[in-house]
């Protein structure tokens, strides 16, 4: 027979309560393998730094996307590149050309919290 790993999120303070919620939710002869703590932001200027890291990500994304499209555009034959297909290629490769700017542009850093107290 197949066997799954199924993730849950369960809100609870401690660890031992996440596992009575479960044993009560699906009973003893469900064996729980690992209960793990999510961590959390410590601050907000933490969570901002982690959102300027998944732009960053995302803004590689959009590069290697617009790459492919750029390549793909020059591996058409010189008498079909002015078909309907390339200019299809060249519009993607422009818009994410734009996108890349875009992202690029955006800075996380000049953003700063003011303290609680």
């Amino acid at each position: 027979m197949a066997k799954y790993i199924i993730t849950l999120m369960i809100e609870a303070a401690k660890q031992d309560s996440v596992k009575k919620k479960l044993k009560a939710a699906f009973g003893e002869e469900i064996p729980i393998h690992s209960v793990q703590k999510l961590k959390t932001q410590e601050s907000r200027a933490d969570r901002l730094s982690e959102a300027g890291g998944l732009v960053r990500q995302a803004s590689d994304i959009v590069e290697e996307l617009k790459n492919e499209m750029d390549h793909w555009y020059k591996s058409i034959p010189e008498n079909l590149q002015d078909g309907e297909k390339a200019s299809k290629i060249e519009q993607a490769r422009d818009e994410l050309d734009s996108l890349h700017s875009q992202l690029e542009a955006l800075d996380f850093d000049n953003v700063s919290f003011p303290k609680m107290f």
